[in-house]
């Protein structure tokens, strides 16, 4: 019983994020939710209440996808080497969920809610990786190897220019590039920003 409701759990979140992706969240309905899942919309109500806690649900799974990643970076290494693991990280989570930079900038230029949903969610997440970081660069400034920053803009210079790369790649898909050529200008910006954002912390 326990595995038939997890897999109906799951299928309404699988159907859910696909409408979320392609219509956005005020053009999705429960009944459409319900609809492609296969099941009525007293069910997704039993389940999670309400169609902001769907939501609600998935943006804490895709958080729990890329933080999971977080904790793959190896101990020891140095404050460049943790930036350009981060960066790796977060290209290999977008290429994962292509439609989700889309999906995101859409979301929080049109709903408030789903804004303070997302940041909150972000920031509990972030909360001791942020400070163990602040801590690094403090530490670097001192010594007058970092420019003295927080951690917090730093990882938004990071997050911003590689959601920016994949928003600009999407262009080259519908003008009917072939998949290589967008890899390739993909991993190329990857390495760019690895440069530019140790350019941008160093003390020179």
């Amino acid at each position: 019983m326990d595995e038939q409701r997890n897999s109906m759990e799951e299928k309404i979140l699988a159907c859910a994020k696909e409408l979320f992706l392609k219509n956005g969240y005020d053009g999705t309905s429960t009944t459409q939710i319900a609809k492609l899942a296969g099941c009525n919309q007293a069910l997704i109500h039993y389940y999670f209440r309400s169609k902001e806690k769907l939501l609600e649900t998935i943006i804490n799974q895709n958080s729990d996808i890329i933080f999971k990643y977080f904790s793959t970076i190896p101990e020891g290494c140095n404050l460049r080497e943790k930036i350009c693991h981060i960066i790796d990280i977060h290209f290999e989570f977008l290429e994962n969920n292509p439609e989700f930079p889309l999906f995101l900038l859409r979301e929080m230029s049109n709903n408030h809610k789903f804004f303070e949903s997302f940041r909150s969610v972000v920031l509990s997440r972030l909360g001791n990786m942020l400070q163990e970081l602040q801590q690094e660069m403090d530490s670097e400034a001192e010594n007058r190897f970092l420019k003295d920053m927080k951690a917090e803009d730093l990882l938004l210079d990071i997050l911003s220019l590689d959601v920016f790369s994949f928003l600009i790649s999407i262009p080259m898909v519908l003008l009917n590039k072939d998949e290589q050529a967008k890899d390739e200008f993909l991993k190329k910006r990857k390495e760019h920003i690895k440069t530019a954002i140790t350019a941008l912390i160093e003390n020179k």
